[in-house]
């Protein structure tokens, strides 16, 4: 291809790559000019299992449809239903990929839900958040884990119509029971809190505990600050017994007063209540146009009234054993009565964000979908894709962000499904979705064993990190050779201990241009990697010239190019010849004719005749005692 002048990035898809690891360089040639040695660079690739994908999904036809898609595409894909999904964090780190298709919270409990953070943040596993009816808001991320993990948020700062609601609480003994640091009651509290949160302040909620009689902790009121409502949960405490009805009946006096068109009551229990006329007090409520649904939690509640209260009353059954999700089941349903959380229709999306190299086999154009969750992008997501809701406001459809060493991304409408059936249709529409999952996969690594080489000058550095089941394994630190094109043999290095545990390096310098095969080795098992260096360093022109300019400024001096010629140098300067080997050796020669001349019988003749006439003198004088000459020498 022809390079247009400044920088050029070019792409290229590599197909039958193989097993091997291969050699891909590039070469540029200029018209008219002789070839340098830098016009050449190459990367050796090895290939790597893309590892292996979860796909969870609540409708087991469509999470079977997206792996067969993803199969296609040679990746290792497992589909299952939200029940079948891995309870153990080991569980979870089995795959290196996980995939929510359209799978509400309450379907995996919340142990489940931090494990999948835990994954995610700590031990850099990718996450896709595929949306659909039962995604988001309607599924009840909120006050879950899985709303953290995701860049776009089920909280939607929009005004929401005013609406009535009440909450009877299930306040028995059986509440007081500990789950983690916390007691079921304390649960109920912080979840009935969240969810009045969510409402708008111009809404009017009640509160109601039961034991074995029921209690008005809060009558029917606006909303405002919030912090009445506030005080009077914090003052709920344990009671006796459980008596559901009486409950109910008291939720139906208070909505009577309701100035709203929308009116719900929720109810939450954890044990079987006493008998009542249950029918009776659903009607009551049923004729003041209220809704009801109902929370079945733990393995003493009485699943099959509550489901029938929610039956009667026109709302959703809720049961689960996880007291923990409680925030997530009070908040979904706060939402989903202010508010409509899903778009039907179609709409058209636009790219925000189209220039990720895994996006590129989805067109600039992309087909209208017929239904979507609103969400809200988290600060610190980058959006990728939006769509017009029915008032024309710009809604996030898929954005990603970092999520601690994992990469999360999230699509609010349907991968697969009634929503997306026009993307279904795009021929590139599988290998988009390959190329997504393998972006945010890990790097597979060999078990217990990886070793990387990177370009440092004109020297290689070698780091061998061994995992904690190795490093305790192994006896001694790992071998290292490197493989030579001018040697038959390999070459052993010697290989140092660096700061952290496991961690190994080394620092190997050899004739350029070569290629290097680097091994390590622990016992049975080996890793290797190759490094290409096609020239010197200083043939590199995008090397640093930090140490020049630096040089330059504290000297005083200036930059050359090659073509300008050598200014002269002011007199009085002292410079560095090329000829001072001679000049120093000469000097040496000068230093040792001296030497020799001070000790020469020449030097010596030339200092007797003043040792004779001394004598002279002394042999003409008066005769003195033998002591005279030394005073007088003394006095001199």
């Amino acid at each position: 291809m022809q390079l247009a002048a400044g920088t050029s990035r070019v792409e290229t898809l590599v197909a039958d790559f193989g097993d091997a690891p291969q050699l891909f360089e590039l070469a540029i040639s200029r018209s008219g000019l002789a070839p340098t040695d830098n016009d050449r660079n190459g990367l050796w690739v090895a290939p790597r299992p893309a590892g292996r994908v979860a796909v969870i999904a609540r409708d087991a036809f469509q999470g079977a449809f997206f792996a067969r898609m993803l199969r296609t595409q040679g990746l290792e894909v497992v589909s299952m239903v939200p029940g079948r999904a891995p309870f153990t964090l080991d569980g979870w780190l089995g795959f290196d990929g996980i995939v929510l298709l359209d799978v509400p919270a309450i379907s995996l409990n919340t142990a489940q839900h931090r494990q999948i953070e835990k994954a995610v943040t700590e031990h850099g596993r990718g996450l896709l958040l595929l949306g659909g009816p039962n995604s988001f808001g309607p599924g009840g991320y909120l006050e879950t884990a899985l709303e953290r993990l995701s860049p776009l948020s089920s909280n939607i700062p929009r005004e929401t119509p005013k609406v009535a609601m009440v909450f009877v609480l299930d306040r028995s003994g059986s509440m007081q029971q500990p789950v983690g640091s916390l007691t079921r009651l304390d649960i109920a509290k912080h979840a009935t809190d969240a969810a009045i949160r969510l409402l708008n302040p111009e809404s009017q909620v009640a509160i109601i505990v039961f034991d074995e009689a029921q209690q008005v902790v809060l009558p029917l009121q606006e909303i405002g600050d919030g912090q009445a409502i506030t005080r009077s949960i914090a003052g709920i405490d344990a009671g006796g017994g459980t008596s559901m009805h009486p409950g109910l009946v008291e939720a139906a006096a208070q909505l009577g007063a309701a100035d709203s068109q929308v009116k719900h009551v929720i109810v939450m229990t954890d044990g079987l209540s006493q008998p009542g006329d249950f029918p009776a007090a659903i009607s009551s409520l049923r004729a003041l146009a209220a809704s009801v649904s109902s929370v079945a939690i733990g393995q003493g509640a009485g699943a099959s009234l509550v489901e029938t209260l929610a039956t009667l009353g026109g709302g959703t059954f809720h049961a689960t054993q996880d007291f923990e999700a409680l925030p997530s089941i009070l908040s979904q349903e706060a939402l989903l009565l202010s508010e409509d959380a899903v778009e039907i229709g179609a709409s058209r999306p636009q790219w925000i964000d189209h220039s990720a190299t895994y996006l590129r086999n989805l067109p600039e154009t992309m087909p209208e979908v017929d239904g979507f969750v609103l969400t809200t992008a988290k600060p610190e997501a980058t959006v990728l894709l939006a769509t017009p809701d029915r008032t024309g406001e710009t809604m996030p459809l898929m954005a990603t962000w970092r999520y601690g060493n994992g990469q999360v991304t999230a699509l609010a409408t349907q991968a697969i499904g009634d929503w997306a059936g026009e993307w279904q249709t795009l021929e590139s529409y599988p290998a988009a979705w390959s190329q997504m999952i393998r972006q945010f996969l890990p790097p597979t690594e060999q078990d217990g064993l990886r070793i990387t080489a990177t370009r440092v000058g004109d020297s290689a550095e070698i780091v061998v990190r061994l995992d904690e089941k190795t490093r305790d394994s192994a006896p001694a630190p790992p071998g290292l050779n490197v493989r030579m094109p001018e040697l038959a043999e390999p070459v052993s290095l010697a290989i140092a201990a660096a700061q952290m545990p496991g961690e190994y390096r080394a620092r190997f310098s050899g004739a350029l241009p070569a290629d290097y095969i680097f091994e390590a080795t622990v016992d049975e098992t080996a890793a290797t990697v190759a490094l290409h260096m096609a020239y010197p360093r200083i043939l590199d022109p995008s090397a640093s010239r930090s140490g020049h300019t630096y040089l330059v400024n504290r000297t005083g001096g200036g930059t050359l190019t090659t073509d300008m010629p050598l200014p002269r140098l002011a007199s009085g300067l002292w410079v560095a010849l090329k000829g001072w080997p001679a000049y120093l050796l000469a000097a040496i020669g000068l230093f040792m004719v001296e030497l020799a001349f001070r000790y020469s019988s020449l030097a010596q003749r030339t200092l007797a005749p003043r040792t004779r006439r001394s004598e002279s003198v002394r042999s003409q004088g008066p005769t003195v005692p033998p002591t005279a000459p030394r005073a007088l020498a003394l006095s001199q």
